[in-house]
């Protein structure tokens, strides 16, 4: 495996970051044949709520992708932010389009676009199959978090609403604004893209099967308590029925946590977000 390098300046400049073989070959495959059988065992290929398994806790606490996290905060007191899942899923998989992951996703609008607290909700991408062999990766538009694009607006619009057309020119132009305002990630086994929750963003559809898994993470702060009760108390029941609240071996997993300097506490009551965004 590398050193871990990255510019944490250009990580906030253009919204993410690439770190490569995170994982050794071991983890990618141990963690490919866990993905397949947890996804074969609830007939779903996104699995939401991953802390539901312990086959899945180790990479929630993986201690090169925390330490990537910690030096991206500039803090050593991370936290978890229950927010995590995997996709196992292939050619003629759901289409994509452009989206944010964060609770407020109009940009400038809502409490996630305040000044008070930097926004440091940090989405990890970690990818266990080639690009050469599924052609399959992260498209993201850089600085779409701090910067309002107009046309790139109107662009998401039509990528938004074209994304279930099988027409062919269709699919040609929606290939061609990927290219021209979002940037493809090539990723291999073993690499992890990280991002800020809040940045534009899309899955390049498979030629094959595709397994990830994406996980959340930030610090004690207004963000993060905003996050955590949005994906647990506002989208309880998300993808496929997956359930994202821990519902098994709660004080267990809670212990694992603490255990790991990565816990923060659940949400007991659903609280009001200004500017929330519940998608369709």
């Amino acid at each position: 495996m590398n050193n871990i390098y990255f510019n944490k300046d250009d990580f906030f400049k253009y919204g993410y970051c690439v770190v490569r073989n995170v994982l050794t070959e071991d983890e990618i495959a141990d963690y490919k044949k866990n993905i397949k059988r947890i996804s074969e065992q609830v007939n779903a290929k996104v699995v939401v709520g991953i802390h539901n398994y312990k086959e899945y806790w180790n990479i929630i606490a993986h201690k090169r992708v925390l330490e990537v996290v910690r030096k991206i905060l500039g803090d050593n007191e991370i936290r978890y932010l229950y927010s995590a899942a995997t996709r196992h899923e292939g050619e003629g998989s759901w289409p994509y389009s452009w989206h944010r992951d964060n609770p407020c996703r109009i940009f400038g609008v809502g409490a996630d676009w305040s000044n008070k607290e930097i926004y440091n909700c940090v989405r990890v991408g970690v990818y266990l199959s080639s690009y050469d062999e599924i052609r399959s990766g992260l498209n993201v538009i850089p600085f779409s978090h701090v910067k309002k694009y107009t046309l790139a607006n109107l662009l998401r619009i039509f990528h938004h609403k074209t994304k279930t057309s099988n027409n062919f020119v269709i699919t040609k132009i929606r290939n061609i604004f990927e290219k021209i305002i979002g940037k493809n990630i090539k990723t291999n086994p073993g690499d992890c893209v990280f991002f800020l929750a809040h940045l534009m963003h899309a899955g390049i559809p498979p030629s094959a099967m595709r397994d990830a898994i994406f996980l959340t993470y930030g610090t004690d702060n207004i963000h993060a308590h905003n996050y955590i009760n949005y994906w647990v108390k506002h989208r309880p029941s998300d993808t496929d029925g997956q359930v994202n609240e821990p519902i098994n071996n709660v004080e267990e997993m809670k212990n694992f946590l603490k255990q790991n300097n990565i816990y923060l506490p659940l949400p007991k009551d659903k609280i009001d977000i200004d500017g929330v965004s519940i998608p369709k």
